[in-house]
């Protein structure tokens, strides 16, 4: 079932500040024509099997998880959804980011099942020094029959959901990295500092490793992926230097004297 914002408790991070976001970026993408919601794993595979056919690539079943945030915003009369993000916790336990790609455990938190054909190779040496709590972020997506009203191919848009997700994972996980994993496509354009995993404020990212036979029904078995994270402070760095939030607690500040 959807459920809204104002029913994640945000009990870690800078709550005050986070919550203030929040409730920015709500106000900001009903002016939009949008709104948001939550769903669980089961409703946010749902989504993305359900919109194939708009340019959405099928998701690999890896985002199970009891503490799962999916984030969606949908258009505010017809309810189709214009654009997706999730987050789960990266379950590494006493383990690096290298090692639970090495067993497996990170694309099959619940278990790995017997006879799993994948596997990753080349694993970058960076991921074996990405340790402790982190927030695996993923999943996202913007329908290209929506996200273009809202101006930049959906940079708006964008914005708003990347920021409220960071607010809800600092908000509830408070993790020491946040890190995701992406295709070569979204590293271009970084020499013009026009790269998508720059406006996501990933900075760091190593090449590999490769996931062997990763999607059964793809037809390239084998995935060539990149690496890309950010610790703690980056993210709130992040969140901080974002004009529309940088200015809705400026506002929030000045009404609150």
């Amino acid at each position: 079932m959807r459920k809204q914002l104002q029913s994640i408790k945000l009990d870690r991070g800078p709550a005050s500040f986070l919550s203030t976001l929040l409730v920015a970026a709500e106000r900001n993408i009903n002016a939009l024509g949008f709104t948001f919601s939550l769903v669980d794993p089961d409703e946010f595979m749902a989504i993305n099997r359900a919109y194939l056919h708009k340019r959405w690539y099928p998701l690999h079943d890896h985002y199970g998880h009891e503490r799962f945030l999916g984030l969606i915003a949908s258009d505010a009369k017809t309810g189709e959804v214009a654009g997706t993000m999730a987050a789960r916790p990266g379950d590494l336990e006493h383990r690096s980011l290298g090692q639970a790609f090495e067993d497996l455990r990170f694309v099959y938190p619940a278990g790995v099942p017997i006879g799993a054909p994948d596997r990753f190779a080349q694993i970058p040496r960076a991921a074996y020094a990405i340790r402790g709590k982190t927030c695996y972020i993923g999943g996202f997506w913007l329908n290209p029959e929506l996200a273009p009203a809202t101006g930049l191919a959906g940079s708006h848009l964008f914005s708003y959901l990347t920021r409220a997700l960071y607010a809800l994972v600092v908000g509830t996980e408070d993790p020491d990295y946040g890190f995701c994993i992406v295709v070569d496509e979204l590293l271009r354009g970084r020499d013009r500092a026009k790269s998508v995993l720059d406006r996501y404020g990933f900075r760091h990212a190593a090449p590999g490793p490769t996931w062997i036979n990763h999607y059964p029904e793809a037809t390239e078995k084998n995935l060539k992926i990149n690496v890309a994270w950010m610790c703690r402070a980056a993210l709130l760095q992040t969140l901080e230097d974002t004009p529309w939030v940088a200015a809705a607690w400026q506002s929030d500040r000045a009404a609150a004297e």
